[in-house]
């Protein structure tokens, strides 16, 4: 024991042989931090300021959870906010004070219950649709691809480069090379925004002269004269698109004003001129030269003239009045020009009369129908190329189907029940529809038309006629023809190219002609759909002095 210090505690001395570790600390300060042991928050970890950031007793330097949130100061990105544990951004802020935990600029809220695309808002890499990248998803955007135009009135919400589309044909009018679906280009299309038209009302109409010697009335009708004639060349107000009333004329009263408003005039423009030229003439028919009724001030002219712009919309009201001129012979001619777009005008009522009765029909045909037909070639030969006309009856139309269904079904449930009466049914129908010459409804001399296109103007000629009463008896079953040759109104009158429809009645009497090769047996009477004249007109009925050099064409 020799060496040992005088007054060493006996504990240290038996610790000595053994180890000596521990022996340098006092026991009432295990830490050497200056605090006892029974005053030290943490008397195994130096502790000097004794902060207790949880007031759990126990010192943050040896407390694993400074604020006692229940995450470990290891795992906690603010071990001392109790408020707060996860900084998932590292923006210094904590998710729980955080509006954008993962920092992708979209709020958490919206990502979570807003925007409906289950974006994951502690996850910057998923993101909600966002197309304009604004940091507003789609759901809650209202202008999705920042174009300035909000997406309740923009045709492509998610393509800036495009917000309208006028004809609705999927292809914006940025990239569309015609948007409004005419069928002209953009680049010639003097309104590329609407098929551009109009409707003509004639209002009133007073005759405010003697215009016949031996009575106070006259044999009056109004005409329409274009000047544009399609060819895009311009010719003489000489010009007539048509002719009110078609029946020929009205007996009306001198010095009495009568509303004529039932008498309207469609016109589909050429889109190719912006201005168009049209004018007005009253006349008063005699049996040998009819007389024209002075409506224009001016006393160099007896016509009324007026330009219609196709940018045009507003609705606009004429009056032609032929006093002040000193000429005489005068009369005033009120009517309305009402602007409109052909591509939503497929309303049509079509009334005509059989049986003593009076009948209408209302349809709303497709204006894409419409310009699918009209957009075709129309080119014909003349009657001697009759192949040239049979592709315009179309009886397997859908159009055709449903209008011949209708009539069908009108005429069974009011009691017209054979085939005959059916029959004669339709050629009512196509008969009432208005006479027009190509080259007054269209400018061209010679222009076929197809079904639809004939329903669309009400009006056409007797090709046009033909095919139509053809198309709408064969796609009910009817078998029919159609038939071309020359025809003459009485002996002193010149052969004229004619074509009308034939149809096979069984059981039917009438005049015709047999089919060819396997239905050469069968009879086809004639029907002359140009006019139907009810009590008058009848199928195997022929109302020319004679016809000569027929062909016919089986139409299928």
């Amino acid at each position: 024991m020799s060496g040992i210090m005088k007054n060493t505690p006996i504990m240290c001395l038996l610790l000595v042989s053994m180890s000596l570790a521990g022996c340098l600390d006092s026991p009432l300060d295990s830490d050497g931090d200056g605090l006892m042991n029974d005053d030290d928050n943490c008397p195994l970890i130096s502790n000097s300021d004794q902060v207790d950031s949880d007031d759990d007793g126990q010192g943050d330097a040896c407390d694993t959870d400074d604020d006692d949130d229940g995450v470990e100061d290891e795992s906690d990105d603010f071990p001392l906010d109790e408020a707060e544990s996860v900084d998932t951004d590292g923006d210094g802020i904590g998710n729980n004070a955080d509006t954008d935990d993962d920092g992708d600029g979209y709020l958490d809220a919206h990502e979570e219950f807003d925007c409906g695309q289950g974006s994951d808002s502690l996850d910057s890499t998923d993101k909600p649709l966002d197309t304009d990248s604004d940091f507003i998803c789609d759901e809650l955007d209202d202008d999705d691809d920042d174009d300035g135009v909000l997406d309740y009135l923009d045709s492509f919400p998610k393509d800036s480069s495009e917000s309208i589309d006028t004809d609705g044909d999927g292809i914006g009018d940025n990239a569309d090379t015609d948007d409004d679906g005419d069928g002209v280009l953009d680049s010639v299309d003097s309104n590329d925004y609407a098929d551009t038209g109009f409707i003509l009302t004639f209002d009133t109409i007073r005759i405010n002269e003697q215009m016949d010697y031996f009575d106070n009335y006259g044999e009056i009708y109004v005409c329409f004269h274009w000047n544009y004639d399609y060819l895009q060349s311009w010719t003489p107000m000489d010009y007539i698109y048509s002719c009110t009333p078609s029946e020929g004329h009205w007996t009306l009263e001198d010095y009495t004003t009568y509303d004529i408003s039932e008498y309207s005039v469609f016109v589909d423009l050429p889109e190719e001129h912006e201005t168009h030229s049209f004018g007005m003439s009253v006349w008063d028919a005699d049996a040998w030269d009819d007389d024209p009724v002075d409506i224009n001030p001016n006393s160099d002219y007896n016509f009324y003239y007026f330009d219609h712009s196709s940018q045009s919309t507003g609705q606009a009201s004429y009056s032609a009045d032929g006093a002040g001129d000193g000429q005489g012979w005068d009369g005033v001619l009120t009517f309305t020009v009402q602007p409109i777009d052909v591509r939503t005008h497929g309303g049509r009522q079509f009334t005509w009369e059989y049986d003593d009765l009076t009948w209408s029909y209302d349809s709303d045909f497709s204006y894409s129908t419409y310009i699918q037909f009209r957009d075709l070639d129309h080119s014909a030969r003349g009657i001697y190329y009759i192949e040239d006309y049979a592709r315009f009856s179309t009886p397997d139309e859908q159009y055709v189907i449903d209008l011949a269904d209708d009539l069908e079904n009108m005429a069974i449930q009011n009691g017209y029940t054979t085939d005959l009466e059916i029959a004669e049914f339709m050629y009512a129908f196509v008969g009432a529809i208005e006479y027009q010459y190509d080259i007054e409804a269209m400018g061209q001399n010679e222009y076929p038309k197809y079904p639809i296109e004939m329903l669309w103007h009400q009006s056409g000629d007797c090709e046009d006629a033909a095919s139509l009463y053809i198309s709408l008896v064969e796609a009910i079953g009817f078998d029919a023809m159609l038939m071309v040759g020359l025809v003459k109104d009485n002996s002193e009158e010149d052969w004229g190219g004619h074509a009308w429809a034939v149809i096979h009645i069984p059981g039917h009497s009438g005049e015709g002609w047999y089919g060819t090769g396997s239905k050469s047996d069968l009879p086809f009477f004639f029907v002359e759909t140009t006019a139907y004249i009810d009590n008058i007109s009848e199928i195997g009925r022929n109302p020319w002095y004679d016809t000569t050099d027929t062909s016919s064409y089986d139409v299928e």
